[in-house]
C-alpha cells in the first residue's frame, strides 16, 4: 500500500485574479482588467481599485509507503488597478501587482528532506484601446524563488542553494467588432521570457532558457447596461516543458482554455459567474506564481469556477469580492527524483481562493 503525500499550500496572494471576464465585451465589474485590450473602451465606469486575495492550495501525491511530506506556502501582496471608462478616442488601463512570501516543504521518511523558499513577484500592465475596434497591451513580469534544500542521508547532510528566476515582457493586440449588442473579438499575444534555474541537485537540473510564448484567443459576447454574457476559446500554441520534465521529452502540444461568463446588475448589486476549463495543462501566463508553485508540471485538464459580486458600482466608493475553486487529478513527477527517471505518480491538486476589493468609481 502506498501512502498519500500531502502538500498544503496556504497562500495569501495578489495574483491577477481579476482577469475573468473581458474577452469579447467589457465586464460589468469596473475593476476587472481586460484579457482583450480592445474592449477597454466599452467599460461603463472608470475605477481606481485596491484588491486583496487569499488562495489556499492542497496537493497530494501517492509515491510510496516510506515517505511523508507537507508543503506550506504563504504569499502576500498588493494590487492597484486604474481603468478608464468609455468615451473619447483612447481609453487606458494600468495594473500594478507586488507579491512576496515563503514556502516550506518537509519530506519525512528514512532520510528527512527540508526545502524552504522565498518568493517575490512583480507584475505591470499598461493597456489602451484605440477607437471602437483596436487595443494594445504591454506587460512586464519578474519572478524569483530562492530555495534551500537539505537532505540528511544516513547522518550525512547534503545541501543545495537553489534559485529560479523568470523575467518576461509581453505584447498583445486585440480586436473587437460590435454588431448592436453582439460583440465578436480576438487577440494575439507574444510573451518573451528569460528563465534561469540554479541548483546543485539532479532532481532540479540547472538550465537557462529564453522561450517565446504565443497565445491566441477568440470570443463572442452580448452586453447591455445591465447584462453581460460571453464565451471564448484561447490557445497556448507553444508550451514549455515543466521544470521536472526530462530535457529529451517531446515538445508539448498546443493547449486550450475555454471560458463562459454571465454577469448582471439588479438593485445596485452586480453579480457574476465565470467557468473555465483548462485543457491539457494550459497555463495562464499572468498567474506566474500559481504556475510555478502548483500547476507547472500538470498536463491534466481542470475546471475553475469563479463567483463575483460588487456593491455600489455606479459612483463613489465600491466594495466587492469573488470566490474561486478548482481541482485537478493526474500524474506528475516527484520534486525529489531526477527527471531522467521519468517516474510519475498519482497527484491531486486543489485550489480555493477569495478576493476582496475597495474602489472609487467615476
Amino acid at each position: 500500500m502506498k501512502k498519500l503525500i500531502t502538500f498544503l499550500f496556504l497562500s495569501v496572494t495578489i495574483m491577477p485574479s481579476q482577469v475573468f471576464a473581458q474577452m469579447a465585451a467589457a465586464s460589468l465589474f469596473s475593476e476587472m482588467k481586460s484579457i482583450n485590450p480592445a474592449v477597454i473602451l466599452g467599460r461603463q465606469k472608470g475605477q481606481y481599485t485596491l484588491v486583496g486575495t487569499k488562495d489556499n492550495y492542497e496537493k497530494t501525491q501517492d509515491i510510496s509507503e516510506a515517505v511523508d511530506a507537507e508543503l506550506e506556502s504563504e504569499i502576500t501582496g498588493f494590487s492597484f488597478f486604474r481603468g478608464g471608462k468609455m468615451g473619447g478616442l483612447i481609453t487606458t488601463e494600468l495594473t500594478l501587482i507586488s507579491q512576496a512570501g515563503e514556502r516550506d516543504i518537509k519530506f519525512r521518511g528514512s532520510d528527512p528532506i527540508d526545502m524552504t523558499s522565498e518568493v517575490n513577484f512583480t507584475y505591470t500592465q499598461f493597456a489602451f484601446s484605440l477607437g471602437q475596434h483596436l487595443g494594445f497591451a504591454i506587460t512586464n513580469q519578474s519572478y524569483k524563488l530562492d530555495q534551500k534544500f537539505s537532505l540528511d542521508m544516513g547522518g550525512t547532510l547534503l545541501e543545495s542553494d537553489e534559485e529560479i528566476t523568470r523575467d518576461s515582457v509581453g505584447m498583445k493586440v486585440g480586436l473587437v467588432y460590435p454588431i448592436g449588442i453582439l460583440r465578436l473579438a480576438a487577440y494575439y499575444e507574444v510573451v518573451n521570457a528569460d528563465q534561469e534555474v540554479k541548483s546543485e541537485r539532479p532532481a532540479l537540473p540547472e538550465s537557462s532558457t529564453s522561450p517565446e510564448n504565443i497565445f491566441v484567443g477568440v470570443g463572442v459576447g452580448v452586453v447591455t447596461p445591465n447584462f453581460h454574457f460571453e464565451v471564448s476559446v484561447e490557445q497556448f500554441q507553444n508550451p514549455e516543458l515543466g521544470l521536472l520534465e526530462p530535457e529529451d521529452a517531446d515538445d508539448p502540444d498546443p493547449r486550450t482554455r475555454m471560458s463562459l461568463t454571465v454577469e448582471g446588475k439588479v438593485f445596485g448589486i452586480t453579480l457574476g459567474y465565470t467557468g473555465r476549463q483548462y485543457n491539457d495543462g494550459y497555463l495562464d501566463q499572468e498567474q506566474t506564481v500559481t504556475n510555478q508553485l502548483v500547476f507547472g508540471n500538470s498536463l491534466e485538464s481542470r475546471i475553475e469556477h469563479i463567483v463575483n459580486f460588487s456593491l455600489g458600482g455606479e459612483s463613489g466608493l465600491s466594495f466587492g469580492g469573488s470566490f474561486s475553486i478548482s481541482e485537478v487529478e493526474g500524474e506528475e513527477p516527484s520534486p525529489i527524483e531526477p527527471a531522467a527517471l521519468e517516474n510519475k505518480y498519482d497527484t491531486t491538486s486543489k485550489h480555493m481562493g477569495v478576493m476582496a476589493k475597495v474602489g472609487y468609481v467615476w
